[in-house]
């Protein structure tokens, strides 16, 4: 996937900010990385993550990405199974990226945020609209995301390219790219 000078990332569900640390490697030259890691152990490992590649260009946010600013049941594991779930034992804060990053210049987002991602493509409307970044967003959570996911996306941004990936021999990790 080509990049280009000067990406700003946007990383929900940044878990432990391995992800970050690949952005960082691919882009080379970045200006910034926006994670969203509401779960308190993960966001410690991400933070730490973060603070060694550049403290300066980056931003950790202690909310899960969603459509609006509020405060949800949160399933809080740890790991990389943490999710937004009505039996969760914790209250989380969430936000949308539209809101937390305003007008600015966003050239890639990436979701996995354990079914989720729906409602975090609603609150980052303007930002896909505006600012037509590149998107890798997971469709394996739910069973109608691979199908209502592309659509909806289509609909903030019809020229986009699509494509399909899946990295494992299980049904998870199935991601879309959006070009």
């Amino acid at each position: 996937m080509p990049h280009e000078k000067d990406e700003t990332f946007v990383d929900a569900g940044a878990y432990d900010g391995d992800t970050a640390r690949a952005f960082a490697a691919w882009a080379k030259e970045w200006r910034h990385i926006y994670a969203f890691e509401p779960d308190p152990s993960n966001r410690e490992k991400c933070g730490r993550t973060l603070q060694n590649l550049s403290p300066e260009k980056t931003t950790l946010f202690p909310y899960g990405a969603w459509k609006e600013k509020g405060a949800l049941r949160f399933k809080n594991t740890g790991d990389w199974s943490s999710e937004v779930n009505e039996a969760g034992e914790f209250r989380i804060p969430v936000s949308s990226i539209d809101e937390e990053i305003c007008d600015g210049r966003v050239t890639f987002i990436k979701m996995d945020i354990e079914g989720s991602e729906r409602a975090a493509l609603e609150g980052a409307e303007k930002t896909v609209q505006r600012n037509r970044p590149k998107l890798a967003i997971c469709v394996y959570h739910k069973p109608e995301d691979i199908l209502d996911l592309p659509e909806y996306i289509l609909s903030l941004h019809p020229d986009y390219r699509l494509y399909l990936r899946h990295y494992s021999l299980i049904s998870t990790e199935t991601v879309l790219y959006c070009l």
